[in-house]
């Protein structure tokens, strides 16, 4: 799920009481929702506040899981979905319909980026980074990451962020992303614990200031 404020301006990580008793314009909501034929699509929705209730419903042209949006400097929003192919699109200015002339399919591929799932996408300087859940070492358990000069493509292979191959025996997928916080960059991302895919467990890293993508040492966990 993600809160935009619909002026364009992505919301900043804030506490949830602040959060919720946030005074900015209305909010969208974007959330996976499955069809009666088990179909994953996403819909939105709009509400005065993060807290609800969300109404008016719209159904999005576009099926895969993972919904995630992007707002470039422009303030052109994009958005991206998908499990094993990546796809990318540019959002209608009033973000509730897929501009269907920008639709890139395959953006990101399990065959030529190990992409898997978990689509997160940041812009730094003038280059775009597409994270997401990487199966490069067998299973989908890492972050990895692809660039591009575009928020579009194509997008170029990078590697690991996080490596959780080792961590637990029955480790799975890893959904993240990253952000500046009070002038420090962190990664947000999940692993499995207690021996099962079914408990996660949030970890926070922070990054060093010259190596955004590169280095991290782990701060807190939780």
């Amino acid at each position: 799920m993600t809160y935009i404020k619909q002026n364009g301006l992505v919301e900043r990580f804030r506490g949830f009481e602040e959060l919720a008793s946030s005074s900015d314009p209305p909010r969208l909501l974007f959330a996976r929702m499955r069809s009666q034929r088990m179909v994953a699509t996403t819909c939105f929705a709009t509400s005065d506040s993060p807290k609800g209730p969300f109404t008016n419903p719209i159904r999005l042209p576009a099926t895969g899981i993972d919904p995630a949006i992007f707002i470039d400097r422009d303030k052109q929003a994009y958005y991206f979905w998908g499990q094993f192919n990546a796809s990318g699109a540019k959002l209608t200015p009033s973000m509730g319909s897929i501009d269907e002339s920008a639709v890139i399919h395959a953006l990101l591929t399990e065959d030529n980026h190990h992409f898997h799932e978990g689509s997160s996408m940041r812009r730094f300087g003038n280059v775009y980074y597409f994270v997401f859940a990487d199966s490069s070492r067998g299973k989908p358990t890492c972050l990895g990451y692809a660039t591009s000069t575009s928020p579009l493509g194509p997008f170029t292979y990078r590697g690991v962020i996080i490596n959780n191959v080792e961590s637990d025996p029955y480790s799975w997928n890893n959904h993240g992303s990253i952000e500046q916080v009070n002038g420090s960059w962190y990664i947000f991302y999940h692993k499995p614990s207690r021996c099962s895919p079914l408990y996660r467990r949030g970890w926070l890293n922070h990054g060093s200031q010259n190596y955004i993508i590169r280095y991290w040492r782990a701060v807190r966990i939780g």
